[in-house]
């Protein structure tokens, strides 16, 4: 059966249309040069060894990142079946949360107002604080975790006062 030039025409635009409006999840930025998907060859190319920078089975780990100049995190690409599948940046401890607080600043301005916050109470499993989240145009989710609790505040100079997670939605969500 031959479709004629209207049908043709129509099916060609709908997938179009279609693929379009389906972000692209493989190989989105997720933060600075790392995207989803990418090998860890290409990780271990752009990070050698050394210094900040340590290589595990599922991770490669690059210690004491300056954020901003009086913050800073260990930042794990996390790789676990051989290509990235998210970002953690955890935050090091500060007195009162002040970095947690000049990160989700800066998060609200260039994302926005995030779109859902949840606050978590603590408890044996889970530690106090809130949990904020922003979805990018580009499928990429950026979930912000902001410790409360601790023996100064924002988690305690011990433990990390934040946390910003980058990842795909369908990572994130499981589908």
């Amino acid at each position: 059966m031959a479709l004629t030039g209207g049908i043709m025409k129509r099916l060609i635009l709908t997938l179009v249309a279609f693929t379009a409006a389906t972000p692209a999840l493989a190989g989105a930025a997720l933060w600075s040069n790392i995207e989803s998907a990418m090998t860890v060859a290409q990780v271990h190319a752009l990070y050698p060894s050394g210094g900040h920078v340590r290589y595990h089975d599922d991770e490669t780990v690059i210690s004491d990142y300056v954020v901003t100049g009086n913050c800073q995190a260990d930042v794990h690409i996390d790789h676990p079946a051989g290509v990235v599948t998210r970002v953690r940046v955890r935050g090091a401890g500060s007195l009162g949360g002040r970095c947690s607080e000049t990160v989700l600043t800066g998060l609200s301005s260039r994302y926005g107002q995030p779109l859902s916050r949840e606050r978590n109470g603590g408890s044996i499993l889970a530690r106090e604080g809130s949990v904020y989240v922003w979805n990018r145009p580009d499928g990429v989710t950026l979930r912000f975790k902001r410790y409360t609790n601790g023996a100064l505040g924002g988690g305690g100079l011990g433990h990390a006062s934040w946390e910003l997670t980058y990842s795909t939605v369908t990572e994130e969500i499981n589908l």
